[in-house]
């Protein structure tokens, strides 16, 4: 998956979380599953934990303290089109908040030729030396 070489280029330097975004993106790991369960929880404000009817979904993560794992359902889909969770996700996790970055986004997951998405990423003034990422070594 060519997420892993361009993905910090499209994560805003803005980003108050850059670099702990940067670390986790060192260190994705993308799994194909026969399903995923969705659990849905919430801590109230007096510190309880509430939680929700466990679900069927399609992408799931999980975080820790420095790494990241996303889970993806093998529903038969074509694995050239991944869905749209998956897009949404990653934007999350990216902290990726313009149509501009989300479409991008969406061209590396589908785009299967390094050198286009290098050459779109540097049309589009997206530098390519992420100094931060290659920081971490894994």
């Amino acid at each position: 998956m060519l997420i892993f070489d361009t993905c910090p280029r499209l994560v805003p330097t803005e980003n108050p979380s850059r670099k702990n975004t940067l670390r986790f993106l060192r260190k994705l790991e993308v799994y194909k599953s026969e399903r995923v369960i969705i659990e849905w929880t919430v801590t109230t404000p007096k510190g309880e934990t509430k939680y929700g009817s466990a679900e069927s979904g399609r992408v799931a993560s999980k975080s820790t303290l420095d790494s990241l794992k996303i889970f993806i359902a093998q529903d038969g889909t074509d694995v050239g089109l991944p869905p749209l969770e998956l897009q949404e996700e990653l934007a999350k996790v990216c902290g990726i908040n313009s149509k501009d970055k989300f479409a991008l986004l969406l061209y590396v997951l589908m785009q299967h030729e390094l050198r286009s998405i290098e050459e779109t990423l540097d049309r589009k003034g997206l530098t390519n030396e992420v100094n931060e990422f290659d920081d971490f070594k894994g």
